[in-house]
């Protein structure tokens, strides 16, 4: 019995690395080239729910204006208060042409409650075509059309 126990090798387990390594390596790539891609995710800014629509064109990258029942935010920003903004007679906003004037830039999304008037997101919109703005964008969910 004790030859028995003898001629038993014990052996070490071998882990083969290479294939490990590369399936680490193929992993990094696919998530490096996930993290590059060109889709823009737009921060919407808490109480914002955005109106529905069908439109399937991604955003990019721009000045954002938000619009809320509140307040009007620019990239976060606090400009004007909302209530105050629609007493006003003037179709223009003061403090917020001057936001957009120092930012600078020629487009800019609007991120604007489905709640709001029309009357504000037009005053909004005005403000940013009178402060030099070429292209304005409307944020939006999209629709699935598998949903309907």
């Amino acid at each position: 019995m004790i030859r028995r126990m003898k001629r038993k090798k014990v052996e070490v387990p071998y882990i083969n690395l290479i294939s490990l390594m590369d399936m680490f390596t193929i992993l990094v790539i696919f998530l490096l080239f996930q993290a590059s891609s060109n889709d823009e995710v737009l921060s919407i800014a808490k109480g914002v729910i955005l109106p529905i629509s069908t439109a399937s064109q991604p955003p990019k990258r721009s000045l954002t204006v938000t619009v809320t029942s509140n307040e009007i935010l620019v990239d976060g920003i606090k400009v004007a208060e909302t209530p105050a903004v629609l007493q006003e007679k003037e179709v223009v906003i003061p403090a917020l042409k001057s936001r957009i004037s120092a930012e600078g830039g020629k487009k800019v999304t609007i991120l604007g409650d489905r709640t709001i008037s029309f009357a504000l997101l037009k005053k909004v919109m005005v403000t940013c075509t009178e402060s030099g703005i070429e292209q304005i964008s409307l944020a939006v969910l999209s629709r699935n059309d598998d949903a309907k």
